[in-house]
């Protein structure tokens, strides 16, 4: 077999093919080795799958946070350009204007958001935190072992080949971010408008 393989490694060289090569088979682990492994990646496996829940319960936290002051703010709205609330001055508005009792809850809220907002892009920035740790761990675990056969049959901790395209800008991880700058465009208005009417500040 192998003076058949020289011969024609020799016609092909001539030819100017495809040597044919002999890939050496990779080592294997000791069976308690072995066993180790496997140990080892069910745990951060598991630790894993902790945080992704941790981050999947804080996202529907601080979505489900937001969509209730957008729909607050939407019902202020309404009674922000609301003809007949607009003039209305008397005790239930403390001798002040409805508009501007409005813009107060606006601004209110306005900050109340973007509060949240930071909140939760901390809360999810330490749980990328952790499973970033959490890889590094895999990955200098894994490091030591070497290119042995017993790591073809594992995928990543964090699942897949752990090679996945990052998105800079359709990412999850931008969800608190959004937010942020919503509401710090929301508050940037509604404190303009308010200055407008009672400073002229903008008028001028």
């Amino acid at each position: 077999m192998q003076i058949l393989r020289h011969v024609w490694n020799m016609l092909v060289l001539w030819s100017g093919g495809i040597v044919m090569t002999e890939t050496a088979e990779k080592p294997r682990l000791s069976p308690e080795a072995a066993e180790e492994l496997r140990q080892v990646y069910d745990r951060m496996r598991e630790q894993i799958n902790t945080e992704n829940g941790f981050y999947n319960q804080r996202i529907v936290w601080l979505i489900s946070m937001n969509a209730f002051l957008f729909a607050t703010i939407g019902l202020i709205l309404q009674a922000k350009f609301n003809e007949g609330l607009a003039s209305l001055n008397g005790p239930l508005t403390f001798g002040a204007q409805v508009q501007d009792i409005v813009d107060g809850f606006l601004i209110l809220f306005s900050l109340v958001g973007l509060f949240i907002s930071a909140i939760g892009g901390r809360l999810i920035k330490n749980t990328n935190i952790v499973r970033a740790y959490i890889q590094s761990r895999w990955d200098a675990y894994i490091g030591k072992l070497g290119d042995v056969a017993d790591l073809d049959g594992y995928l990543s901790v964090e699942g897949g080949s752990g090679k996945s395209v990052k998105h800079w800008l359709l990412s999850s991880g931008n969800i608190p971010h959004i937010f942020t700058l919503t509401w710090v465009i929301l508050l940037t208005a509604v404190v303009s408008l308010f200055l407008n009417r009672h400073i002229f500040l903008f008028g001028l």
